[in-house]
């Protein structure tokens, strides 16, 4: 294998595939990353057997071939080469990289050793490749992150012109809807971090499903996962039917009085108290106190939409925080249910858009 290569696109292209490289990956060789080079340029590889991500960037290919790399260090090189041309050539069991005067040696792995991808070659859907972007970035931060938990998955259903999706840690969901005309009906969950990929792509997004897996292409990148068995509760449960009151407040007063109040909690999973002034009816005051450390309290005008003014509730702040960053209004719209109740959140610039928040119980 011989190759010269733009410096930026071997950067971007190593960065997206090392994102597929576990930590703890289940066979050697998939600590490292597959290179191949051909006709077609060079195609960079990332897989940990659940997901797979490929890229192919353009390169003046001299002699074709291909090999395993170890991902981190050959990440590492590249990002510290200058923005200049990347030549790469294989002498026997390693890889030589010369960028201007910088030269490197990295072994190199069996290419033969590298499992084959799976093929998801069953139901094509040609998805509306914004409003799913926007429906991943306003939903996938409300899934566990765990890898393997039955809720590291977003629920994504296209039925009736209609995409939805839907995601939930079981503490909060959130639910995005948006038009998906002549798209054919799917119902399908699928891992989270598949989707936080999906969300970083550009251009048409192209999905294909089998039983076992299913697939994304994108241009010149492909990302494969495997599917999550199961059914999932019915979410449209979580979501409250009446809601006792509505506040409007400014999204920006909001986040930094919670980035400033949340000083006073001992982690991000200490609740701030959230009541309205019962004399004012009209200011929110939130606050937090940290046993022997100090307290915090901050308050801010609201639209009280509605005669419930008694309003008092406690929320972990990091799950509020994550929801307001997805807002693209300059409001945000805050639903009180009760003291015991889920509290909702919507944007007002998005109607397709709910969150739920569950309260955290204050001791009797």
């Amino acid at each position: 294998m011989k190759l010269a290569v733009s410096k930026v696109a071997l950067q971007q292209a190593v960065t997206q595939a090392s994102r597929a490289v576990s930590g703890r990956a289940p066979m050697p060789v998939l600590s490292g990353l597959l290179l191949r080079a051909d006709d077609n340029g060079l195609t960079i590889t990332g897989y940990d057997l659940e997901l797979a991500i490929e890229t192919r960037v353009p390169a003046s290919v001299e002699e074709p071939g291909e090999m395993v790399v170890p991902a981190k260090q050959f990440a590492n090189i590249v990002k510290a080469l200058g923005h200049s041309e990347v030549v790469m050539a294989q002498q026997e069991n390693s890889l030589k990289i010369q960028a201007d005067r910088a030269r490197f040696t990295l072994q190199a792995m069996n290419a033969a050793e590298y499992p084959a991808l799976p093929e998801a070659e069953g139901q094509f859907v040609m998805l509306p490749h914004e409003e799913f972007r926007k429906c991943a970035r306003k939903v996938s931060y409300a899934a566990e992150q765990a890898p393997g938990s039955r809720y590291a998955v977003v629920n994504t259903m296209i039925a009736d012109g209609a995409l939805v999706m839907v995601a939930t840690d079981t503490f909060r969901l959130a639910v995005r809807k948006a038009s998906a005309p002549y798209c054919e009906p799917i119902q399908v969950l699928l891992p989270v971090g598949f989707v936080a990929e999906i969300e970083r792509l550009d251009g048409a997004v192209h999905l294909h499903l089998s039983d076992r897996h299913v697939q994304i292409q994108s241009g010149d990148t492909r990302i494969i996962a495997r599917l999550i068995e199961g059914q999932w509760p019915d979410w449209r449960q979580v979501i409250p039917g009446e809601v006792a009151a509505w506040l409007r407040v400014e999204k920006d007063a909001l986040i930094g009085a919670l980035h400033r109040v949340s000083l006073m909690c001992k982690d991000d999973l200490t609740a701030v108290d959230f009541r309205v002034d019962p004399d004012t009816k009209h200011d929110l005051i939130i606050t937090a106190a940290l046993a022997q450390v100090g307290e915090a309290r901050e308050e801010l005008s609201v639209f009280l939409d509605g005669d419930n003014w008694n309003i008092d509730v406690a929320i972990r702040p990091k799950y509020l925080r994550e929801a307001l960053s997805v807002i693209d209004g300059d409001e945000v719209q805050i639903g009180y249910c009760g003291p015991k109740r889920p509290v909702m959140l919507r944007d007002e610039s998005d109607e397709g858009w709910t969150y739920v928040v569950m309260p955290v119980m204050r001791p009797s």
